[in-house]
């Protein structure tokens, strides 16, 4: 049995050592554009100057049975089960793990791919830190979810004038209490929040909606994500947003021999808590997809997958965290905050790298669960060879 991961992000990486550990003497291939594992959580961190750990995904998966293929996958071959690469190459599969996480949305902004740089990539991290290096003193960031409000601080903390744009203000996701440490946290580190539309970017400086402009240095892209194109050029079924729609087991309703996790799934399905972007549900995600894809090979039935909720982490610079505590069904309560907060925060960062380790020796990883029960789902088919 041939399984193919694509994608070599944190999801990817998870799936596929626990596939090596569960998956019944599979040949498993997980395929990657670069040949690092990008810790894709810390781009603020590195567009701020800071040098993250840099590791090798061969190194990684050493000694586990999988192998690694570095390569772009530029197209999908599902009625042959065939993944294309950019340079020609062909990897051939029976079960595919669809892992290719997500890619910056420009959201149709006039001037965004040529004057700003996408933070959620790492290109454009290193571009922020090529600014920084230059002198670039008044910074504006676009996007007032977790990556644009990390990417404020971090680059305020380093010493340069902040202007975060953000339609209908920041961490809104978050409860009163913490939207009110957040929006102190942000002042005291100069950072001037602006609530206001984005109507185009410029060389030097970003239009509002009302026509003002501001002036700039560099402008930070952080207004969202999407599922990359491949899904949709593949012909799996896929939702406005280019995530592939899964059932609960976490398999395409279009093509069940295809799991999607993460950021490049849609999932239609209660589970438990609220499902969004970001490592804290791409890893559980993942795991959980490998462990029914096991369960399938062996003739199992497979399980919905269910998630409780426990806390969400926003770094504030390198001194200051704010921790949203989260009841399990994903409603926000208390907070921890200021140099705890921060400690905390980087002890869940570095989590899920001690997880991969820990992956390649036993199956280690796991997340809280549902107290409720959840709707049952139809049983689906069991997949055949």
């Amino acid at each position: 049995m041939k399984i193919l991961v694509l994608g070599g992000g944190y999801a990817g990486m998870i799936a596929a050592l626990r596939l090596a550990k569960r998956g019944l003497g599979s040949r498993v291939t997980l395929v990657n554009a670069v040949p690092e594992l990008v810790e894709r959580v810390r781009n603020h961190e590195l567009g701020a100057g800071k040098a993250p750990p840099r590791r090798s995904i061969a190194s990684m998966l050493r000694g586990t049975g999988v192998t690694f293929v570095a390569g772009t996958v530029n197209d999908l071959d599902l009625g042959r089960r065939v993944a294309w690469l950019a340079d020609g190459r062909d990897l051939g599969w029976d079960r595919l793990v669809f892992a290719l996480g997500s890619v910056a949305d420009d959201g149709g902004v006039r001037g965004v791919r040529q004057h700003a740089l996408l933070i959620g990539d790492e290109a454009g991290a290193l571009q922020l830190r090529e600014a920084l290096d230059a002198g670039a003193g008044e910074v504006v960031v676009v996007g007032g979810g977790l990556t644009g409000i990390e990417t404020a601080a971090e680059v305020a903390e380093r010493g340069a004038r902040v202007t975060l744009v953000a339609q209908g203000g920041v961490g809104t996701f978050l409860s009163p209490a913490a939207q009110h440490y957040l929006r102190g946290a942000l002042g005291r580190l100069g950072v001037r929040v602006v609530d206001a539309k984005v109507r185009e970017a410029r060389a030097g400086a970003v239009v509002l909606g009302d026509g003002e402009e501001l002036k700039c240095d560099a402008c930070v892209w952080a207004g969202g994500f999407l599922a990359p194109p491949l899904a949709r050029a593949s012909g799996l079924e896929v939702s406005e947003r280019g995530g592939i729609v899964v059932d609960a087991r976490l398999r395409s309703v279009s093509h069940p021999e295809v799991y999607a996790v993460g950021d490049a799934a849609d999932p239609r399905f209660d589970a438990g808590a609220p499902l969004r972007t970001g490592c804290k549900y791409a890893m559980p995600t993942a795991v959980h997809a490998a462990d029914n894809l096991a369960r399938a090979l062996a003739g199992a039935d497979e399980r919905p997958f269910g998630l409780g909720d426990s806390i969400f982490c926003v770094s504030l610079g390198r001194r200051d965290g704010l921790i949203q505590l989260m009841t399990n069904a994903g409603e926000p309560r208390g907070i921890v905050t200021g140099r705890l907060g921060a400690w905390i925060k980087e002890r869940v960062v570095r989590f899920t790298v001690w997880s991969m380790k820990l992956e390649r020796y036993f199956a280690f990883y796991r997340w809280p669960q549902p107290r409720r029960r959840l709707p049952r789902e139809s049983e689906p088919k069991r997949l055949v060879a």
